[in-house]
């Protein structure tokens, strides 16, 4: 079978970039497509076969070129997976799945992962703006809290004992 494309690696090796070479090379291809390896790496032999393998294409050796046979690996790793919420504000799940995990709100999990159970799991149980019973403050530069409503009042650096961040 004749492939699809070729790239011409030159004497690059897999330590020097020939992986991003072969990466781009294969984008535009279709799962099954050939793409024929080029190359004068010594370790080419060695490299290209793992390589493969790692990112789930196939290497085949019809003489002296290598040919490439892309897999469809990327394509089914996102095949089934889910949206981890809505990552607009306002919009935090009440119960959260627990296949989630600590994913992201709004990203893309994949399927099969763990299930990760916490004693927490309602956003009621731990979700507040602020604690009931008590006013919200802001801790000032001497450690003191005062009410967010006044604001922080200036701060300076201390006349005795400066620490080294201090400049002023």
């Amino acid at each position: 079978m004749t492939p699809a494309a070729s790239v011409d690696l030159a004497g690059l090796g897999f330590d020097e970039g020939a992986h991003v070479l072969l990466r781009r090379a294969l984008v535009p291809l279709r799962p099954g497509a050939r793409l024929a390896v080029d190359g004068r790496h010594p370790q080419l032999r060695v490299h290209l076969p793992a390589w493969c393998r790692a990112n789930g294409h196939r290497v085949e050796w019809s003489g002296p070129t290598p040919v490439i046979v892309r897999g469809d690996r990327d394509d089914q790793r996102w095949l089934g997976a889910v949206r981890a919420g809505s990552p607009g504000p306002g919009s935090v799940d009440p119960r959260p799945a627990s296949g989630w995990g600590l994913a992201a709100r709004g990203s893309l999990v994949e399927e099969g992962g763990p299930e990760v159970h916490f004693d927490l799991e309602e956003r009621d149980l731990v979700w507040a703006a602020v604690a009931p019973g008590s006013t919200p403050t802001r801790r000032t530069g001497s450690g003191a809290r005062t009410p967010r409503s006044t604001g922080t009042p200036p701060w300076t650096c201390p006349t005795t004992s400066r620490p080294p961040w201090c400049r002023s």
